[in-house]
């Protein structure tokens, strides 16, 4: 069992990355890429944000929308679910933070709309996974995105310093970048299948 569990952490975090693999969770990655204290934050965000979601979609599911026959609402559930985490985690940073919900700001909504988070709750009810394997598989993916997202981050700042030519300034060269650590990640492919 919890060689089972390992081996869902470890292929959803490296091996099947959503972000470098299904090019899920673009735009949090350009936005929130530019500065690693803002990716930081929003990753840590992130990952409590769908670890919360994905409790709650597992046990709706379960409970409420495999025994009824309605597992076509799961799109809809999931959507509600997310948007109803990112208001409670907003308002929980207001109060315990609010230095932290400051610096975030206009990244609120851009974790709502992350496609990234919406893939990752849908994938884990189409594996059919237990909950303990639901929360691993879901770490997993957090995880992957959070060590993206930051490892973009702190190049986009070491580029920031380089000599750049012209015609790849910009979004050019960040999907290089992308790309290049997309390159590098793919050395881990092979290692587990899940």
């Amino acid at each position: 069992m919890m060689k089972n569990v390992f081996l869902i952490f470890v292929s959803s975090s490296l091996i099947n990355n959503l972000v470098l693999l299904h090019f899920c969770g673009l735009c949090p990655l350009m936005r929130a890429g530019k500065n690693i204290e803002i990716a930081q934050i929003f990753s840590g965000i992130t990952t409590c944000v769908i670890v919360i979601s994905s409790i709650w979609i597992w046990i709706f599911t379960k409970i409420i929308l495999v025994p009824l026959q309605m597992i076509y609402l799961r799109y809809t559930i999931c959507v509600l679910i997310i948007a109803t985490m990112v208001q409670l985690v907003e308002i929980i940073m207001k109060k315990v933070n609010p230095l932290i919900y400051q610096s975030l700001g206009i990244f609120f909504p851009l974790i709502t709309t992350n496609c990234m988070i919406l893939n990752t709750l849908l994938l884990s009810i189409d594996l059919k996974c237990n909950f303990l394997e639901t929360i691993f598989y879901v770490l997993g993916t957090s995880l992957g995105f959070s060590l993206v997202i930051i490892l973009f981050s702190s190049i986009q700042e070491r580029l920031t310093l380089a000599n750049i030519p012209v015609p790849f300034q910009g979004i050019s060269i960040r999907l290089i970048t992308l790309g290049l650590i997309s390159l590098a990640f793919m050395g881990f492919q092979g290692m587990i299948n899940f």
